[in-house]
């Protein structure tokens, strides 16, 4: 029996916070990274960029940011 993983990089390894300073910019760019992942699974994905796609963007750092608040409780 075979087993297949596939285990996918969160976003923060994708895309650089550093790299931004503005949360627009990087939500916006987020918007356009998923839009790629989702175009590579060959999804249908319009090239507009809805208020839906940014929230889900703006979410997706949400739940980053508190897993990283999360592991720096647990290790102090």
């Amino acid at each position: 029996m075979i087993v297949s993983v596939q285990c996918s990089p969160s976003i923060s390894e994708v895309i650089q916070l550093e790299r931004f300073i503005s949360l627009s910019k990087l939500v916006r760019v987020t918007v356009l990274v998923l839009k790629f992942i989702q175009r590579i699974k060959k999804k249908t994905v319009t090239h507009d960029i809805s208020m839906e796609d940014l929230n889900v963007a703006k979410n997706l750092w949400y739940k980053v940011d508190q897993t990283k608040l999360k592991e720096r409780e647990k290790s102090s």
